[in-house]
């Protein structure tokens, strides 16, 4: 069975489109044009390939969750997510696992361009006099992106399908030569694909 994990602004940004939502960045919607063709190829081919989405995916889709139970629940199956905060982020519902065989292996990947990751954190809780909850905040915010790539290692995904190309797909791919093939960060980034990128390369693996 061929596994795609589906990243959120992946689901976002189409359902945005089946609501007939207009784009300030075209970019986006040819994301959200080329995933309606990945999820119809999934359709097609139910015995061959699945969807997959933990419950962060869930969470983050805020809007559009009764879309998605309708289009990706009965298309989807759930996975956990290796390691997290004890913030509120999450239910403890089997939705996380300790630390799994993935859980902080792509950690790296927050201190790119010299940003001091861990500092930033706990600048943010000792500041942090509630209001809203912590995992809310920016520079917590930032280890979601993380968490979505360990959990799709963690499941042994095929394809990590994001349209976010600012601060997942580009920033990866610059990195690309300062890790050996081995590295669990180079096995990310081999499977981190936009939409049309996954879309194509099936299409081409399976004609």
């Amino acid at each position: 069975m061929f596994k795609i994990l589906v990243d959120t602004s992946a689901w976002w940004h189409w359902f945005a489109l089946l609501d007939g939502n207009q784009f300030d960045n075209t970019r986006n919607k040819v994301h959200a044009e080329f995933f309606q063709q990945l999820y119809s190829l999934c359709l097609a081919n139910k015995e061959r390939m699945t969807f997959l989405h933990n419950q962060r995916v869930f969470e983050e889709i805020g809007k559009y969750q009764k879309q998605f139970e309708i289009k990706a629940l009965p298309y989807s199956r759930k996975i956990p997510i290796p390691l997290s905060r004890a913030d509120g982020a999450y239910r403890f519902d089997g939705s996380l696992l300790c630390g799994g065989r993935m859980g902080g292996s792509l950690r790296e990947l927050l201190n790119l361009s010299g940003y001091q990751h861990e500092k930033r954190l706990s600048e943010a809780a000792n500041n942090f006099s509630g209001g809203k909850a912590f995992y809310e905040l920016k520079a917590r915010s930032r280890e979601f992106d993380i968490e979505h790539m360990e959990s799709a290692l963690e499941a042994d995904a095929d394809y990590f399908v994001t349209a976010d190309e600012k601060t997942i797909l580009k920033p990866l791919r610059q990195v690309q030569k300062d890790f050996v093939d081995s590295h669990a960060i180079s096995r990310i980034i081999s499977i981190c694909l936009s939409p049309e990128e996954a879309y194509r390369a099936l299409i081409k693996a399976w004609l």
